[in-house]
């Protein structure tokens, strides 16, 4: 008999994608699965979809008071049973062989974490986003650490099979303290304190880009928790003795101050004080931006860091960006056509 399988979902008004998501966990060729789903004190018909779902056996469903997604994985984490653990998102879903891939993989390997490839999902079409395998298709935890958050900066935490002995040195007290980005963080206290990471060549969770997704939302936390997590994550790489690490530090970093500017760009202020931090915040991140040394990047990285900083010099990163947001799914689906 295959083990347990503990799949978490963190729910927060999301009766419109919830049931789709809920089902195709349900629906999995891998069958030792309990599905435990905390409802982080939803507003809408998330509570009465889950009181229907919460009959089925092997369904457990959690009430809370509203304290975003990391403490909702950490509820979930302390009722789950599984000897392997997976999260998935409310507003996406998963191909019905995900699970039973990731075991298999994981199983072969003799690996303690197993990862996937995913899908972004933009209304009808979907772009697949694939391991970067160019070597070997399972690396040490270290080696997984810098290659796939620090160099290829992939931070996703729902496509992965993770051991559950993983979780033993977790604080999630850490984790729970940012409402945004708390999943990068998990994503990079778990990998390393794994033996083997194991990666799968094929997208089988899908991500669903929606503009009720909470990363879209426009409050001033969400580029602010950004930051901190980007900070807390270079500085505890600086402290550690591995080399690899650091080569691509500075990169993972700029990149960070980048992202948390394209997040500001969504905030609608509720307050004059807000608008003042929002803009003092702005002011702050591009002064590090433009003072931050290039040195130890590579040329591909200086090149890229150096058009932002012209841009940003220009004040036309955010013309650009919004540019971007704009066209960028019509050249991906050109691009997708092609191939």
């Amino acid at each position: 008999m295959n083990p347990l399988i503990s799949v978490i979902i963190p729910a927060y008004n999301a009766e419109k994608s919830l049931e789709r998501c809920l089902d195709s966990v349900l629906a999995q060729d891998y069958k030792e699965i309990e599905l435990v789903v905390v409802n982080d004190g939803a507003t809408d018909g998330t509570r009465d979809i889950l009181a229907r779902y919460a009959k089925l056996p092997h369904v457990t469903c959690i009430e809370q008071e509203n304290s975003g997604p990391g403490k909702s994985r950490h509820t979930g984490f302390q009722a789950s049973k599984g000897e392997f653990i997976s999260f998935v998102d409310a507003d996406d879903y998963i191909a019905p062989n995900m699970l039973s891939s990731l075991y298999e993989c994981l199983k072969a390997a003799d690996a303690d974490v197993a990862s996937c490839g995913w899908c972004w999902v933009v209304g009808e079409e979907s772009y697949p986003r694939l391991p970067a395998i160019k070597g070997p298709p399972s690396m040490t935890g270290i080696e997984a650490t810098e290659r796939i958050i620090l160099r290829e900066r992939r931070f996703s935490l729902c496509n992965n099979l993770f051991r559950r002995s993983l979780f033993h040195s977790i604080n999630f007290d850490e984790i729970s303290s940012f409402r945004m980005g708390e999943d990068a963080l998990l994503l990079f206290r778990l990998f390393p304190a794994a033996e083997k990471v194991v990666l799968l060549n094929e997208a089988l969770y899908f991500y669903v880009k929606t503009p009720q997704s909470l990363t879209n939302a426009p409050s001033l936390s969400a580029p602010l928790d950004h930051s901190r997590v980007f900070e807390k994550i270079f500085q505890s790489c600086l402290a550690q003795p591995h080399e690899a690490w650091k080569r691509s530090l500075d990169d993972f970093y700029f990149y960070g101050l980048i992202y948390a500017l394209r997040i500001c760009m969504n905030v609608r202020p509720s307050s004059k004080e807000e608008e003042r931090e929002l803009r003092l915040f702005q002011n702050e991140t591009r002064r590090k931006m433009l003072s931050f040394s290039l040195d130890r990047m590579t040329k591909k990285q200086r090149l890229r860091a150096r058009l932002h900083v012209l841009l940003i010099k220009m004040g036309l990163f955010e013309r650009a960006y919004a540019l971007w947001d704009k066209t960028g799914p019509i050249f991906r689906l050109i691009i997708k056509k092609m191939i």
